[in-house]
């Protein structure tokens, strides 16, 4: 009996730790709702794949098996600045088959015409899988490869003051 006190004491704690509500869940963390009034939209689709887009192009994709990041470069062809785009990643499995969805506000001002990286949380907390086009690291022979599709939602302006 003394030896399972210990072991109950152990297993309450960690309970008592998982459900903090000070440290949100990971799936609470992920779920951002898209507004549904937003200032100017531009919505295109899939760049990564190398179609073409006529204002908002995002490419190079790249997530390593052990990165707890994903980033890409997002390129600006509107005709005036922005200062965050929403961009709806979905994962997939080398047949097609959706693996995950995730929608990320990135906060990041790109001037007209030019290119900036971001990054966002990886969907793998395991690190069990890395972009297909990501550079394999050694000892990854258990990783699993996956591709992307990446569609902007919308992009957001910043407000002009008046003058």
């Amino acid at each position: 009996m003394t030896r399972l006190l210990p072991l109950i004491l152990l297993m309450l704690a960690t309970t008592a730790v998982a459900r903090n509500p000070h440290h949100p869940s990971p799936t609470r963390a992920e779920r951002k709702a898209v507004p549904r009034t937003s200032p100017p939209a531009v919505v295109v689709y899939d760049t990564v794949r190398g179609t073409t887009a006529d204002s908002v192009v995002v490419a190079g994709f790249e997530k390593a098996q052990k990165s707890s990041r994903e980033s890409m470069m997002v390129t600006n062809g509107t005709g005036s600045a922005f200062s965050s785009v929403c961009l709806e990643i979905t994962y997939k499995d080398m047949q097609g088959r959706m693996l995950h969805k995730a929608v990320h506000d990135v906060a990041e001002i790109i001037p007209a015409g030019e290119t900036r990286m971001v990054s966002v949380p990886s969907f793998d907390r395991q690190n069990l899988f890395y972009y297909r086009l990501s550079p394999m690291q050694p000892r990854a022979r258990q990783a699993t490869p996956f591709d992307v599709e990446v569609k902007v939602i919308y992009v957001c302006y910043p407000k002009l003051t008046e003058q």
